[in-house]
């Protein structure tokens, strides 16, 4: 009994640190300027991976009714918990369960400001798109494991 137990924690603790990599679908909502209860959005489908130094949003797809967004790869190095773009300039943290990053936005003088916190089964994900004098865009999602 006592090894089946050992076993069992051994197999939820591997679970609760396996990173972001795979397929995640959930719901959440998109906001323009934090107004509102913003637009539902459901599916929210994204695609990570994880290998040796590297991570990466492999693709997805938020699909809010009026408006959706295709997501593209996007990769990060990750070095001593830190994370840095292409150019090897540091953009954020990642400590295999908490990822932060600020990138540049396709839109002139925007950031983007991803924030993903997974637990257990489930990732809590926020984007959002600002300036200097407000919150354009904040997109939060519950995205659950699909187990691949």
């Amino acid at each position: 009994m006592r090894n089946l137990v050992f076993v069992l924690l051994l197999l939820l603790s591997a679970t609760s640190w396996a990173g972001l990599a795979g397929d995640w679908l959930g719901f959440g909502t998109w906001k323009f300027k934090g107004e509102g209860e913003g637009l539902s959005c459901s599916p929210m489908k994204m695609q990570w991976s994880e290998i040796s130094n590297t991570i990466a949003i492999e693709g997805g797809y938020f699909d809010c009714a009026v408006l959706a967004m295709e997501l593209g790869q996007t990769k990060w190095i990750i070095k001593d918990g830190h994370l840095l773009d292409a150019d090897e300039k540091e953009v954020g943290t990642y400590d295999g369960k908490n990822f932060e990053v600020y990138m540049p936005s396709p839109a002139d003088n925007t950031t983007i400001y991803i924030k993903v916190k997974r637990d257990a089964n489930h990732l809590d994900y926020q984007e959002v798109w600002f300036n200097s004098v407000e919150k354009v865009y904040v997109i939060e999602a519950r995205l659950f494991s699909s187990g691949k």
